[in-house]
């Protein structure tokens, strides 16, 4: 098993200005700790990526996603592994996301 996880369909947190209201926090539940992160629509930018625009290949990890955004002159607060993948890193599941669904 590879150390890196896919970063295919991350969920992630973009902000151009330091003001935020995405708060991360750990939480314990049934005995078990979570990383609950927490973001305002309006004020923080939720999206899910997959592949890199400028080459069509799917993100590998967190850093090709990081160094992507970037050069577009925007800033990577948080960032999560999605899912469940298929060979060739592509995404198992449905995604649905602004009213609009997707399905590999």
């Amino acid at each position: 098993m590879p150390r890196l996880l896919p970063t295919l369909c991350s969920l992630l947190v973009l902000g151009s200005a330091p003001a935020t209201a995405l708060t991360v926090k750990p939480v314990v539940a049934g005995g078990t700790l979570y990383t609950v992160a927490t973001v305002t629509p309006g004020r923080d930018d939720l999206r899910l990526h997959w592949r890199n625009p400028t080459t069509s290949a799917p993100y590998a990890t967190f850093a090709q996603l990081k160094a992507r955004l970037n050069k577009e002159g925007r800033t990577l607060l948080f960032a999560t592994n999605s899912g469940i993948y298929a060979p060739g890193l592509t995404p198992l599941g449905l995604h649905i996301e602004g009213g609009g669904h997707w399905c590999p």
